[in-house]
């Protein structure tokens, strides 16, 4: 899927190299945002977008027993990250308890929800000139460029900006606007997809 090989072997020969990439990141943050005591990164009352994004992959392998070992990084040799990590899974856990449990949907109640409906966000437009060349209208293919790289959304493009694509979709039902974010997604005029 994302086309390295998985086979453990591999993996057991790249593990010393991740566990160097892993404590490169831990220690730029410990010695860099978080190094004048902060809580969040951007200095924050609570955590921002910033601290969801650079916390999860760190707070993924730390959650993981065995993932780092402690003479790579630990609470001892990186106590304001691993702090900022606790601090992150309070915050998550204030945050849930406050706004309780969601309610799960089945795959065809959230279809009904969607197409029933009658409020949808403003499009911002197409930024014309925006470096992968694309137009309002035109037929694009979206996708994620980490995994799932095999399902691509396909639509037609109504918004485009530095942060954000937005395709409507055309359903049995009507029609769906798919919203995806710039970073870590892949948008291209269709007729492109044959010339991949």
């Amino acid at each position: 899927m994302s086309g390295r090989p998985w086979s453990a072997a591999f993996l057991e020969r790249a593990r010393p190299e991740a566990l160097v990439e892993v404590r490169a990141a831990i220690a730029a943050l410990e010695n860099g945002l978080l190094a004048d005591g902060r809580n969040w990164l951007l200095n924050t009352p609570q955590p921002t977008i910033v601290d969801i994004e650079a916390v999860w992959p760190l707070h993924w392998v730390i959650g993981m027993p065995g993932a780092i070992p402690a003479e790579v990084a630990s609470p001892e040799s990186f106590p304001k990250v691993f702090a900022w990590v606790k601090r992150f899974d309070g915050a998550v856990g204030a945050a849930r308890k406050k706004s309780g449990k969601a309610k799960a949907l089945k795959g065809f109640e959230a279809a009904e929800k969607i197409f029933g409906s009658e409020w949808a966000e403003q499009v911002k437009g197409v930024d014309e000139r925006d470096p992968v060349g694309l137009k309002a209208g035109q037929e694009v293919i979206v996708h994620p460029t980490d995994s799932g790289v095999t399902h691509k959304d396909r639509g037609t493009l109504v918004g485009l900006d530095g942060e954000e694509i937005v395709i409507e979709v055309k359903t049995e039902k009507g029609t769906v606007r798919v919203h995806a974010p710039r970073h870590g997604f892949r948008v291209f005029a269709a007729q492109e997809e044959t010339k991949l």
